[in-house]
């Protein structure tokens, strides 16, 4: 019950801004990145955001090109922070 307690309210803040989502995109990524690497790391969050402007453009929505950009330079800028401050 407090896992999903704590869910509902990162998904609200997450969907409060889209600037939220970038912040959150980076931090997920850390994780994946320890496990599968950088490289599979960003190649996540570039799926991810070409399925979603296939999506906007196939309901005929204008896409939120800013939006989906940082939703990839989120990660971009977390693993370039680890790589950084941890030197791996």
């Amino acid at each position: 019950m407090i896992l999903v307690q704590l869910l509902t309210k990162v998904n609200n803040w997450a969907n409060a801004a889209d600037w939220h989502t970038w912040i959150l995109h980076g931090l997920i990524s850390l994780p994946i990145a320890e496990v599968f690497g950088d490289d599979a790391a960003i190649a996540v969050y570039v799926a991810r955001e070409l399925e979603q402007w296939s999506h906007e453009l196939i309901e005929k929505k204008k896409p939120k090109y800013l939006d989906h950009v940082m939703d990839i330079v989120g990660p971009l800028v977390a693993i370039g922070i680890k790589k950084w401050v941890f030197h791996f």
